[in-house]
């Protein structure tokens, strides 16, 4: 709402109300009907009220409600009620010319041609008698009539005024097309764009409702639905600085509330508003309480060199030994493995059995071979999921790609690991206990302290992690409440993904990855960003990075080989990461920009992420 535009709209109205109200004689019944609705307008006009143009629309009406109780004469009604349409035309143009909201110069040489028109009629009621003088009725009466068209524009310019209106569109439509800024070539900055236009439009995401339930949001006084839908979030493009108001949802006899009611948002900003369903509290079996949200939906790494084996259930090794492991009970499954939890000696394991690829199996594990005794060293850090022992046997897996399954059932390639009974952070995240507790930022901010302790010991041996998110982050203990979180140890796992720096990039998760990642080899500050995209997830309960359409895209196009379509969706992914504003706390922020940054060379290293952690708060990092 511009400020300037309401005043002036103000001074306006009250002027052609006071207008109005000087021709009639006091104490005439109309003279206090035009002056207690002047008094209702300013009323509610002040108080920013949706129902403040009606005002002036039904102020139009009132000389036809004269006239029609008032006059006898059927013929004059007639003719005096087609002559005030013709006029009434005059209000209706100047009306629709004000209230639209072009962009630059187009819009204000509208709004000013609207204006123009409006101050020329009233001029022209001003010097020229619209009416006769021998009309049969009073000389008020008429002069009525002939300013009346004027209500018509007011209604439209009090609309205006509060910032509802017309906006300019280009074909199709606005909410579901996000601006493609056009990019520079520049050495110091070369992402930057050269006068984005139009500029960036503000972002409503609305999370926690399941699919195919619209939610509603009023958008400077208009409803609007979301055109998009992205892996469960809806999403809606608002090109201009607005003010709006989300309602509640009732989907399947659930309803759902926002956690946002109402607020401004001004262009290149995001809103993010959260919907909870109304329902009784449930708890499970044990008596945890059930998260009343939705989960993040589950990010496995994708490989960068074909398909995995089709069909495959990895409950076929349940009850059976691998080596001299005894597997008890499939724990989960990733993009490049089934993970099972196995017992050697009474001594609890966690066994990864690696899936094989289509393409060039065969290098992946020369190379998980080759780096096997490298990996079990590596794990010797105290932030690090200890690896036991890395079996793999390159003639047991060219016999399982030539079709012996009984191989893969009997001796498959597995990562023998320690075994973490807490879960992992992802885990946490989903709960509502957790998330919402007191504790939680703090002990993210720990956990990120003691994965980039991981992560500089990894770097400095010479190897990339390679696929750092939350559900790699795992708990040495499952906390019963939030009191205990302090005391959980945090652990960095899946060393299985590493690979030398500088070495080839074989599998991602797209939505903890950079974008450089398709064209790079691998490199330190690839886990940095995947760092810092997982304190935002843990931190926000959010995966609405904006460039996960390109990151997929550019995956299929990396898998295809063309060089090409790559290079064009790394580019749309920078392009939408630079306009996207991480906004999660005043005090974290400045961190989580830095690791989040477009530009490789300026994210920190391990270690000054550990150090900018501490400046937040010296005692998280011990």
């Amino acid at each position: 709402m511009n400020k300037s535009v309401y005043i002036i709209n103000l001074v306006s109205v009250t002027l052609l109300y006071v207008w109005i109200v000087s021709l009639y004689p006091f104490p005439n019944s109309y003279f206090l009907l035009y002056a207690v609705t002047s008094v209702i307008f300013l009323i509610v006009y002040g108080k920013r009220s949706r129902l403040s143009p009606f005002i002036p629309l039904f102020t139009f009406l009132y000389p036809f409600l004269y006239v029609i109780t008032q006059v006898n004469n059927v013929a004059y009604i007639h003719n005096l009620i087609t002559s005030e349409a013709y006029l009434s035309l005059v209000g209706l143009i100047s009306g629709l010319l004000i209230v639209y909201k072009g962009n630059g110069n187009s819009g204000i040489i509208v709004n000013v041609g609207g204006i123009f028109i409006t101050y020329l009629y009233a001029m022209i009621n001003i010097f020229i008698f619209i009416y006769p003088p021998n009309s049969p009725l009073p000389s008020y009466i008429t002069e009525t009539f002939a300013i009346d068209p004027l209500f018509i524009t007011a209604t439209f310019s009090t609309a205006r005024a509060l910032g509802y209106g017309i906006p300019r569109r280009k074909s199709g439509n606005y909410q579901n097309q996000p601006p493609q800024p056009t990019p520079q070539s520049n050495p110091q900055t070369p992402y930057q764009p050269i006068n984005p236009s139009p500029p960036p439009p503000v972002i409503f995401i609305f999370r926690g409702l399941p699919p195919n339930c619209l939610p509603l949001i009023y958008v400077n006084g208009s409803k609007y639905y979301p055109g998009d839908y992205n892996r469960g979030d809806y999403i809606l493009y608002y090109p201009f600085d607005c003010n709006w108001r989300a309602s509640r949802v009732t989907c399947s006899n659930i309803t759902y509330i926002p956690d946002r009611r109402s607020g401004n948002a001004t262009s290149g900003t995001s809103v993010i508003i959260t919907y909870r369903p109304i329902v009784q509290p449930q708890t499970s079996h044990q008596g945890t309480p059930w998260s009343s949200s939705q989960n993040l939906p589950q990010t496995p790494s994708k490989p960068l060199m074909g398909r995995s084996l089709s069909n495959w259930d990895p409950n076929v090794w349940i009850n059976r030994t691998l080596s001299v492991y005894k597997i008890e009970k499939v724990i989960g499954e990733g993009g490049n493995g089934y993970v099972l939890k196995g017992e050697y000696s009474g001594k609890p394991l966690a066994i990864k059995v690696l899936k094989l690829y289509g393409g060039n199996p065969e290098e992946f594990f020369r190379d998980l071979a080759t780096e096997a005794s490298n990996l079990v060293n590596l794990s010797n850090h105290k932030n690090i999921v200890k690896i036991y022992a890395v079996n793999v046997d390159t003639f047991v897996i060219d016999g399982i790609l030539k079709g012996r399954t009984d191989l893969y059932v009997k001796n498959p390639p597995m990562i023998v690991m320690e075994y973490m009974g807490g879960g992992t952070l992802k885990d946490l995240l989903d709960e509502d206990l957790f998330y919402y507790s007191s504790k939680w930022q703090r002990n993210v901010l720990r956990a990120i302290c003691g994965v980039a302790e991981a992560l500089g010991y990894i770097h400095s041996q010479g190897f990339v992690h390679m696929d750092v998110k939350p559900q790699n982050i795992f708990l040495s203990e499952r906390p019963k409440d939030p009191s205990e979180l302090d005391k959980v140890t945090f652990k960095l796992g899946d060393l299985g993904s590493a690979v030398r720096i500088n070495g080839k990039v074989k599998q991602i998760t797209p939505e903890y990855s950079p974008p450089e990642v398709f064209q790079e080899q691998a490199k330190p500050y690839f886990d940095i960003y995947a760092l810092g995209m997982t304190a935002y997830v843990l931190l926000t309960r959010k995966m609405d990075r904006p460039d996960l359409n390109e990151m997929n895209n550019a995956i299929d196009c990396y898998i295809k080989r063309d060089t090409n379509c790559v290079r064009s969706e790394v580019d749309k992914a920078r392009m939408k990461l630079m306009y996207w504003n991480v906004n999660v706390d005043p005090k974290i922020d400045p961190l989580l920009k830095s690791m989040l940054s477009i530009e490789p060379l300026r994210r920190p290293t391990a270690r000054e992420v550990i150090d900018m952690i501490k400046k937040i708060d010296p005692t998280i990092c011990s």
